[in-house]
């Protein structure tokens, strides 16, 4: 049983432009979440250099957040940036509180810095149209055993664009889940 010190929630409301939220100026470890600012990193790295993703660089993205391949998320850190780079880019985004680690597994953010670069990605102001779309489909293309979290509470005719992380602690497992949902009637990042 988690300590209500232990969860932290933020979710955006993209249509009302509302943030409800408990614990979100907490700072948390990232786990595999931390896939989606790598991704973003290098997907702002082809648009700043004018080029187009290698194919090298699209089969990591899709192992590295479809699957959650560590290795892929190694490979393609430095491409990103690493955390220097990363950081530079977070705080241009307005980020402060997302804090890309030396070893990207031990990075850190606060519920309401996640919901917020995710809003960026779903609203489309980070990136192209194009390099958005690609991005949002890597995360709607997840594994299904890995589809968990913010999908389980979306409505029925959502689309859903996601990522987990997990991490086995002394007393079970630390999760975290994080995406941008759109149905119908909703538009929200959590």
């Amino acid at each position: 049983v988690a300590e209500a010190g232990d969860v932290g929630v933020a979710v955006l409301d993209l249509q009302r432009n509302l943030l409800y939220d408990a614990n979100a100026t907490r700072s948390f470890a990232m786990f595999s979440t931390a896939k989606v600012p790598i991704m973003l990193g290098v997907l702002q790295a082809t648009q700043r250099e004018q080029r187009a993703i290698s194919a090298n660089e699209a089969r990591l993205l899709r192992s590295m957040i479809q699957v959650s391949s560590n290795d892929a998320a190694s490979a393609l850190y430095p491409t990103a940036g690493g955390a220097a780079g990363l950081n530079a880019y977070l705080r241009t985004l307005g980020l402060e509180q997302m804090h890309m680690a030396p070893a990207w597994g031990e990075s850190r953010t606060t519920p309401q810095a996640m919901a917020r670069l995710l809003a960026r990605l779903a609203r489309c102001t980070i990136l192209s149209a194009e390099l958005c779309h690609q991005a949002l489909e890597l995360m709607r293309g997840v594994t299904p055993s890995q589809r968990w979290g913010v999908s389980a509470g979306a409505p029925a005719d959502a689309s859903v664009a996601l990522k987990n992380g997990w991490y086995p602690a002394a007393d079970g497992w630390a999760i975290n889940s994080v995406g941008y949902v759109k149905g119908r009637t909703a538009r929200y990042t959590i």
